[in-house]
């Protein structure tokens, strides 16, 4: 099913990156919307969504960056890249537990989608950085 995504991202690394950085760039600016206007539909804390905020800021500027400047070393920035995705991911479950009791139904779909959509790009960066050494 991901094989031709992923033939396609070892030809074109760079694309990955770009894709990794819009999706974190969308992430962010949703997120800070939400906690904008939508933060009692969601039930979280505002400093909550801050700290995912930033993250979600930190992981397009490193992405955007090797989108522009990596020249060489593909592999290793896509691991890097992959595993901040990972921990923002493993973040937003531990926030999710902890949570849970003030989440509202809403804020537990679109997180846990978020969390689904930025596994498969996880996997798909581990797979196109395995096949790029």
């Amino acid at each position: 099913m991901f094989s031709g995504i992923i033939s396609f991202f070892k030809k074109n690394p760079k694309t990955l990156f770009l894709i990794d950085a819009m999706g974190a760039l969308i992430t962010t600016l949703i997120l800070f919307i939400i906690q904008s206007f939508f933060l009692s539909y969601f039930g979280f804390l505002k400093t909550v969504f801050q700290y995912l905020i930033l993250l979600g800021l930190l992981l397009f500027l490193c992405s955007s960056s090797c989108t522009f400047f990596l020249k060489e070393k593909f592999a290793f920035f896509l691991r890097g890249i992959a595993f901040g995705n990972l921990f923002y991911c493993c973040l937003t479950f531990v926030i999710i537990y902890f949570y849970y009791s003030i989440l509202s139904p809403i804020g537990i779909i679109y997180f846990a989608s978020e969390i689904a959509t930025i596994s498969i790009l996880v996997f798909i960066e581990l797979q196109v950085a395995r096949g790029l050494q």
